[in-house]
């Protein structure tokens, strides 16, 4: 037995060969909605939209501009750290030389 299916494109009406099949598309038609099918239709998009092709070849994974990682510069990185650490340990003497006292 073929499966029928529904053409491809936009259906405003059930057809009769598809009148007793259960589906999603079949439900709205029979309640008067249209229904796009996009089956097949992938080789006239790409001719009419210019829509690019499915490689001939398996592309390498891990490979390409979506995998490319940017390094961080590791010098200037630990001489903001050793300024960062520096700069928070003269902050910390400082505030314990100069400490207000607070008296009631």
């Amino acid at each position: 037995m073929a499966v029928k299916s529904l053409a491809s494109g936009l259906i405003r009406s059930v057809p009769i060969s598809l009148i007793n099949t259960n589906s999603v598309a079949m439900h709205f038609l029979n309640q008067g909605v249209p229904v796009v099918n996009a089956h097949n239709m992938m080789h006239e998009l790409i001719g009419v939209y210019h829509f690019p092709r499915a490689p001939h070849y398996q592309p390498v994974i891990g490979w390409g501009n979506q995998f490319y990682h940017q390094r961080y510069n590791q010098e200037l990185a630990i001489i903001v750290l050793v300024l960062s650490v520096g700069l928070f340990i003269l902050l910390a003497v400082l505030s314990r030389k100069y400490m207000l006292k607070y008296t009631r």
